[in-house]
């Protein structure tokens, strides 16, 4: 699958222009590793382990590992997280919500098989029919949420997107609480419909907050902020019902995810743009031509320089 992906973007996409060649922020990629690995192991540990010494030594280390990050990025020649990116309210409110819909998100994924199986009987295979307009939800809601962006704007678009969201995680409570495979079956679809809206909102936000030289970056931190959430949120969640032979541990999880989600709609509201576009809109003329910028239009008469 990933050569059915690779072979056309050889073809497709242009190549990269020359670009000046900097240093590599080696301490920094080193302290973020720490972090994230301190953060995520740990709290993934205390879900199934519980408060053991070497899970608490290992939660204790990330907040010395996060300042000697924010130290080494401001001392950086080229950082790995620039602060100047991370001190943009777009990029912040863009982080913390893709933190709790990841949260949200992975904790329900995983622990709605155990709800389907454990507490409703069903097998292997019925458990996985259900699940799978989950993902083709997803996947079928891009082209929609592409045209909806650009009517609405992301943050907009992001804001609905959970408050949909929500509602399916209210209804999966419905059907844990009722043990109906049918509601459950139509809020993981209409789940995975609102997932597909929310994720492209939330990466094209803080892909239009910043410079081009910064978007690989910030959509890079878009995404280790979900795939943290998601690890927090599994772990909480699997601490919740993982065990769980009865409807109620679930319930609860599910109204936690919808919880997450309307976090999420609530931080998107903070989205706006501190900076103008990085590339202006293109006037357009009268028979549909694009109009050329003032410093690119002719001047007759005038000398060149």
């Amino acid at each position: 699958m990933a050569l059915l992906a690779l072979i056309p973007a050889l073809v497709v996409l242009p190549l990269d222009g020359p670009r000046d060649r900097v240093g590599v922020d080696y301490l920094g990629a080193l302290a973020l590793a720490v972090t994230t690995f301190s953060l995520t192991f740990g709290l993934n540990r205390l879900g199934i382990a519980g408060p053991r010494p070497w899970v608490l030594a290992t939660l204790a280390a990330f907040p010395l590992s996060l300042a000697l990050l924010v130290l080494q990025e401001r001392r950086a020649s080229a950082p790995i997280l620039p602060p100047e990116l991370l001190s943009l309210r777009p990029v912040q409110a863009v982080a913390a919500a893709s933190f709790v819909l990841g949260a949200g998100w992975m904790g329900s994924f995983l622990i709605t098989p155990l709800l389907l199986q454990a507490v409703l009987g069903l097998s292997a295979a019925m458990t996985s029919l259900v699940s799978i307009p989950r993902a083709t939800f997803i996947a079928l809601s891009s082209p929609a949420a592409g045209r909806l962006g650009m009517r609405l704007g992301e943050p907009r678009l992001v804001q609905w997107a959970s408050a949909g969201l929500a509602v399916s995680f209210v209804c999966m409570a419905a059907g844990a609480a009722y043990r109906s495979t049918l509601i459950l079956a139509v809020a993981l679809a209409a789940g995975g419909w609102a997932l597909g809206h929310a994720q492209p909102g939330l990466l094209t936000s803080i892909g239009n907050a910043v410079d081009e030289q910064h978007m690989g970056t910030a959509t890079s931190l878009q995404q280790t902020a979900n795939q943290i959430g998601a690890v927090v949120g599994m772990g909480l969640f699997s601490a919740l019902a993982a065990d769980a032979r009865r409807p109620g541990p679930f319930v609860l999880a599910y109204l936690l995810a919808a919880a997450c989600a309307v976090a999420c709609g609530g931080l998107a509201g903070w989205i706006h743009q501190d900076r103008e576009p990085f590339l202006p809109p293109v006037p357009v003329c009268d028979d549909g031509r694009e109009q050329a910028p003032p410093e690119q239009r002719p001047t007759f008469g005038a000398v060149p320089t």
